[in-house]
């Protein structure tokens, strides 16, 4: 796939320890970590559900979907991103919000790969996550 290169506006955070990146373009809204209800037979990444409104919105852990194992509780420090992606939303559990910084970023988009960009930010390497890779996670454990 072709790479290009522009600058962005970033949202800057911590998952688990792991510097990582959101385009502003696809955040609805930040949201404090509330109470999640836990679905049956989902995956370990799957957190729960989040009623916002009367939208049930599925609420992600990265640290799991990127297998960086969350040993840690959650906590009341935490937030959600809301994202939004053809009409559909998802939650991502944030450990720490950072910082937002427009930066000249070369994406490569590749719908089987978590991160779309990698550059180096005054925290050190950062990923830039891919939203399309986010929103083709199953919601549903597959069978084993």
């Amino acid at each position: 796939m072709d790479t290009s290169t522009s600058a962005t506006q970033l949202l800057h955070c911590l998952i688990h320890e792991t510097y990582m990146s959101f385009s502003i373009e696809t955040i609805e809204k930040i949201i404090p970590l509330a109470w999640l209800t836990k679905v049956p037979k989902s995956p370990n990444y799957y957190a729960g559900l989040l009623l916002l409104g009367d939208r049930p919105v599925p609420i992600i852990d990265l640290a799991f979907a990127l297998k960086l194992n969350r040993e840690q509780a959650y906590t009341s420090n935490m937030t959600i991103l809301l994202l939004s992606y053809q009409h559909e939303y998802r939650g991502i559990i944030v450990d720490k919000l950072l910082d937002l910084t427009e930066d000249i970023i070369h994406v490569k988009p590749e719908p089987a790969n978590p991160f779309c960009g990698t550059f180096k930010h005054r925290y050190g390497v950062t990923h830039v996550l891919s939203i399309a890779w986010i929103f083709s996670l199953p919601l549903v454990a597959e069978d084993e």
